[in-house]
């Protein structure tokens, strides 16, 4: 499938709709997320693996300069296909590709974003084709398919520059176009005035392609593109897939609810199966093992304690909410989960709205905290937090900026420059206190001195002389 989503954020309750299909393989357009904010993908659908290429894949930017996300492609498909489907290093953040080892046919797979119509942009739109052209002949013993936004209409009824290019890329290419018959435009225009079929699955192989689907318009799809399906007539083997194991819960085993004789029966069953004279003690213990699972499986019930996702860090008042949050959630649930005017429903907006407002709060105040600490008293940790911060290997996409002589200063370098200054002008005044107190400290023993000085009264001897005798007066 193909779709130019534009903005995954936007519309990702649309796109969590489409995969829910285990068999599908999603080629995205215009998915909008900056370098450091892919890890997107990874977070919301940890059971695909995801293959993604950004923007400024080759000029990284922080998240403090990042303005709306632009272009970006990606291919995401169920993580039990991996061991069929193989990232190839060719293309760039437009065109990429992967290969797929099916029964007879290894296809190349060739996901691209075309640039779009404007002034000069036919230089832009030739080397993409180029692009692609270099990947199908590197890869010449592949089957290929190429899909995606390709930003011109194989239709006759238009014919502007990227129309006549795509033609003849077409034609030279000898792709085929097995939804030729089809006439549903694929880009529908916000102002409802024009559309376009301009989303496409061509190959150079009519025999892999069973058809082609252009699916309509529905009102959770925010982007103005449809999506392009492809059912192809080659399939992986099902036996050889790797169901998905379920990791991420945790179960108990409730033994009191177990059927001894169905254990026992089952244990003996698959015990004389997996009989055999020439195991080692350890495959003896293993086969062992393995049939008293099977067993476990078959004979005792076990319910899902846990399930494993990423730790919420709270306070105790948070914590109170989200519960209630919960509570609310599971009477509405067993009420039959109506919707509108029904007091259930009522009270569960009303206790999630709660604890949301809440985990807002601590989040501003903790980035509050973070940066008056960062200002007032700046040292190593916190700066290496504002690096750390600025790669994007936080969860946040927030802007970090620094107050400085009534300046915002938000690049890099300038913030180091900052708080390497505040940090030698507190070291500077730090020593001006310090020989303050010097200077203070010595003018208080001087006064002292004085005072000792001016309470002690000295000896005087005073001798006069006169023509017939001397006088002595000794005052004390």
């Amino acid at each position: 499938m193909t779709l130019n989503i534009e903005g995954i954020k936007s519309n990702f309750n649309y796109l969590q709709d489409i995969a829910k299909d285990h068999n599908l393989i999603i080629c995205l357009q215009e998915h909008w997320l900056w370098g450091y904010e892919t890890n997107f993908f990874e977070k919301h659908f940890p059971l695909h693996t995801i293959f993604s290429r950004s923007h400024d894949d080759n000029d990284p930017i922080p998240n403090f300069k990042a303005r709306r996300g632009q272009a970006g492609t990606a291919i995401m498909w169920p993580s039990s296909l991996n061991k069929f489907i193989h990232k190839l290093p060719d293309g760039n953040s437009r065109v990429m590709a992967i290969k797929i080892e099916l029964e007879n046919h290894t296809v190349c797979l060739i996901n691209a974003y075309m640039p779009t119509l404007a002034q000069n942009s036919q230089i832009g739109y030739r080397e993409h084709l180029d692009i692609v052209s270099h990947i199908t002949e590197k890869y010449s013993d592949l089957t290929h398919i190429l899909c995606g936004d390709l930003n011109g209409t194989l239709k006759t009824s238009r014919k502007n520059p990227h129309d006549k290019l795509l033609r003849a890329f077409k034609t030279q290419g000898k792709w085929i176009n097995k939804g030729n018959h089809l006439d549903n435009d694929t880009f529908f225009h916000h102002n409802g005035l024009s559309s376009s079929q301009i989303d496409y699955i061509l190959t150079q192989d009519l025999d892999i392609v069973d058809k082609i689907l252009i699916e309509n318009t529905c009102g959770n799809n925010l982007s103005t593109h449809v999506p392009v399906f492809c059912v192809l007539a080659a399939k992986i083997q099902s036996n050889n897939i790797k169901k998905s194991s379920n990791s991420g819960k945790k179960f108990k085993i409730e033994w009191d609810r177990a059927d001894l004789n169905k254990y026992q029966g089952k244990l003996k069953e698959t015990l004389q199966e997996n009989q055999s004279p020439n195991l080692t003690s350890t495959e003896l213990v293993g086969n062992l093992i393995y049939c008293l699972k099977k067993a476990e499986k078959f004979a005792i019930p076990s319910r899902i304690i846990k399930l494993n996702g990423p730790k919420l860090k709270v306070s105790a008042e948070t914590k109170i909410l989200l519960n209630i949050s919960k509570q609310k959630h599971r009477i509405w649930d067993i009420g039959g989960r109506k919707r509108g005017l029904d007091d259930s429903f009522t009270q569960l907006k009303e206790a999630k709205y709660n604890a949301r407002k809440m985990i807002r709060k601590e989040r501003a105040m903790e980035r509050e905290n973070f940066y008056s600490q960062l200002e007032q008293k700046p040292s190593s940790k916190t700066f290496f937090q504002l690096i750390k911060r600025n790669l994007g290997n936080n969860k946040t996409s927030v802007t970090q900026v620094i107050r400085h002589e009534e300046k915002d200063i938000t690049c890099p370098d300038e913030q180091r420059e900052v708080l390497a200054k505040r940090k030698l002008l507190k070291e500077e005044e730090e020593e001006e206190e310090e020989e303050e107190e010097e200077e203070e400290e010595e003018e208080e023993e001087e006064e002292e001195e004085e005072e000792v000085s001016h309470n002690i009264k000295p000896n005087f001897l005073i001798v006069s002389f006169n023509d017939t005798h001397c006088h002595i007066d000794t005052t004390c």
